[in-house]
């Protein structure tokens, strides 16, 4: 008796109809952000360090400061790799991307960052200084 009222009062169909919304919308916006990622500083294929050693260094700094508590030793063993070389902190920069940086320790809670704005949250001001100092004279 239940079934035949859901199907005469189109409840079934509008609930059906409503589920079938929500999966294309969600497919729609997956779709959408997997788009190419734009570079910020245009030295993503042509740098002076290769991109799996730049994506390497990013993941290695990203690992070091999404947790609670930095592990500053690794941020400053990827700052000292990067003072070898003139612009391959902008190769790390692209290859870092944006990650959403959380405060409460949900990926789905935060707000997205790149990796300058990371250090800066992460570090003490002396210490983002020096990175400071990498990326002007990477850009000059």
């Amino acid at each position: 008796m239940k079934n035949k009222r859901l199907l005469q009062d189109n409840t079934l169909k509008s609930v059906l109809a409503a589920v079938v919304l929500a999966a294309v919308a969600v497919l729609l916006y997956w779709f959408t952000n997997k788009r190419k990622k734009i570079t910020t500083y245009g030295v993503k294929g042509n740098g002076e360090i290769s991109e799996a050693q730049a994506q390497y260094l990013a993941e290695r700094l990203f690992d070091g400061m999404k947790n609670i508590g930095t592990d500053e030793d690794v941020i400053n063993e990827v700052f000292e790799e990067l003072s070898k070389h003139k612009r391959a902190v902008l190769q790390v920069h692209e290859a870092f991307g944006m990650q959403r940086y959380c405060l409460v320790g949900s990926d789905i809670v935060g707000i997205k960052l790149n990796l300058n704005q990371w250090l800066k949250k992460e570090l003490s001001a002396k210490e983002y200084a020096k990175w400071q100092l990498l990326y002007e004279s990477a850009t000059k």
